[in-house]
């Protein structure tokens, strides 16, 4: 309000006391409300002040105007110069960027200086070089993927939406028959399958699928060029585009033909070795079981944890010696293989005989590896000799050596024999044991028999051979000097009486002895002489 008043007042004062347009003409001292001195006002004729604004003001904008058109030039100068030409230069540098370019190629944007547009060209340098280097070391596992692909000991095989093939590497090539070109862009299932195997893979691709990956290995035979039949194992993955979206399907392939031959034939194998009748065992090159079969296991009582690790003279018996054993070995180590009987003892302590044959398995190199060894159990089988050979050459109701084998022992003693040998046979009849056995009947005779059988056993020497060669005639093989002594001993056993039940049987027998090589030189010769001598003394 002061100041307002203060205007009114120098305008009012100016109009009366200035009218000539001086200059600087009023003076007035404007005080506070204190009363002390606050400022001085000074003022002309405002008649004076338009006139000269008047004058001066046209002048004033049109040099404003011609200092705005300078500096518009010489800022346009300057933005040409420092500026546009280098946005310029960046911009035509970065439409370059990805034009044919490879990850080996640097691609850089040249701008000079060290300005703001200088920190950006080199701050999209460096984002360049770091996007070239990421291109490069992608374009190199791309290339060492696809290098992988190609030569692989794999089939690799891709195939896109419409089960076109678009991918195949060198394995499927040479697994095939098919060259890349041949079958680039071709229908997969309708080249390499037939309509059962396309069905089930389409099912097993439609599941994977739908559950987005692949569950695991599958087999799915493909059809050759040559029009054979091949086995394949295999494990998929799927490709996706940039979307998200299934894009291709590659599948991984092994051919397992012969794998799957040689897996049902070591299942065959596998089947005959548990289910043979001949015990097995295999053991490694330091003679420790690693398997044997089912027949083992019966026929000796170990069970198979029992006996692995085990060396197998755990079953040895002691019918063999050392010496038995280390022919063996030898004949194993030069030879490669043995055969032959064999004592073992069962777990339960009993011992059988098995025919065994074993093989030494070496590797590539000739070293040992393994030795395989089959044994038959053949206690039945020298049972049963034993039983044939007892029929052939023993006596049934006595148990005494038969004709037969008494020749074969006079024939053995007459080879060995030489002139001073004075080799005896002695034949030896029952008296009147027609009549006996007519009165007893054929049991009770037989039981006779029997009885005078094991005293003539009882009564001969160890050195004399006693058989039974005919009904109730007995012979002995003997030497000369020990037939007087033997006479005696016979003729004192038999004459106590024999008691059949409530009967006392006495015997009388005849003798009558040969002597080699006086009375012959043969088992013929040395027989008949003896009967001759017998039937004389009867």
């Amino acid at each position: 309000e002061l100041q307002m008043h203060a205007r009114m007042t120098l305008a009012e004062d100016a109009l009366s006391s200035c009218p000539d347009i001086s200059f600087n003409c009023i003076k007035k001292t404007i005080v506070d409300l204190h009363g002390n001195d606050s400022f001085v006002l000074h003022t002309g004729s405002f008649r004076f002040m338009r006139e000269f604004s008047r004058r001066n003001l046209v002048a004033f904008f049109g040099l404003f105007a011609f200092a705005c058109m300078v500096m518009v030039f010489i800022t346009q100068m300057i933005l040409d110069v420092l500026v546009l030409s280098r946005l310029v230069r960046l911009g035509i540098g970065l439409e370059k960027i990805g034009r044919n370019q490879t990850p080996d190629q640097e691609m850089l944007v040249e701008v000079d200086g060290d300005d703001e547009i200088a920190v950006i060209g080199n701050t999209i340098n460096d984002m360049l070089e770091r996007l070239r280097v990421g291109d490069l070391i992608r374009f190199q596992q791309e290339k060492r993927f696809a290098d992988m692909i190609e030569h692989s000991g794999l089939v690799v095989v891709g195939i896109d939406h419409m089960s076109c093939i678009v991918l195949f590497n060198h394995a499927a090539e040479k697994a095939t028959g098919y060259s890349r070109a041949d079958v680039l862009q071709q229908n997969f299932f309708e080249l390499f399958t037939s309509a059962a195997t396309a069905e089930m893979l389409g099912g097993y691709i439609a599941q994977a699928m739908a559950h987005g990956e692949f569950t695991g290995d599958f087999h799915a035979p493909l059809k050759m060029r040559d029009g054979s039949i091949r086995q394949f194992l295999w494990d998929a993955i799927f490709e996706y585009d940039e979307h998200g979206q299934i894009d291709n399907f590659i599948g991984f392939g092994r051919d397992v033909t012969e794998s799957l031959a040689a897996e049902r034939r070591l299942k065959l194998i596998t089947k005959v070795f548990e289910n043979t009748a001949e015990a097995i065992i295999i053991t490694d090159r330091r003679n420790r079981i690693i398997e044997v079969n089912q027949a083992f296991v019966s026929v000796s009582g170990y069970s198979r944890s029992e006996v692995l690790g085990q060396n197998p003279k755990l079953l040895q018996s002691h019918h063999h010696d050392d010496a038995f054993f280390e022919q063996m070995w030898q004949k194993l180590i030069s030879k490669g293989h043995w055969e032959g009987e064999v004592w073992n003892r069962r777990k339960d302590g009993d011992d059988y005989v098995s025919w065994v044959t074993i093989d030494t398995i070496r590797d590539q190199d000739g070293a040992i590896k393994n030795f395989f060894s089959i044994a038959s159990d053949i206690s039945q089988i020298k049972e049963a000799e034993r039983q044939l050979h007892r029929l052939a050459y023993f006596d049934t109701l006595t148990g005494l050596p038969n004709r037969l084998s008494f020749s074969s022992q006079l024939e053995e003693h007459l080879l060995q024999c030489d002139d001073a040998c004075n080799l005896a046979v002695m034949v030896l009849d029952l008296d009147s044991f027609k009549m006996i056995n007519e009165s007893l009947g054929p049991v009770l005779a037989d039981k006779l028999l029997q009885m005078f059988a094991e005293r003539l056993t009882l009564c001969s020497s160890d050195e004399a051979f006693l058989a039974r060669i005919g009904g109730d005639e007995f012979a002995f093989i003997l030497r000369k000097q020990h037939v007087m002594s033997m006479l005696d001993e016979l003729f004192e056993c038999v004459e106590a009486p024999f008691v059949l039940g409530a009967q006392r049987i006495s015997l009388t027998c005849s003798v009558g002895v040969a002597v080699a090589p006086d009375d012959g030189e043969t088992v013929s010769e040395l027989l008949k002489n003896a009967n001759i001598a017998l039937y004389s003394i009867k």
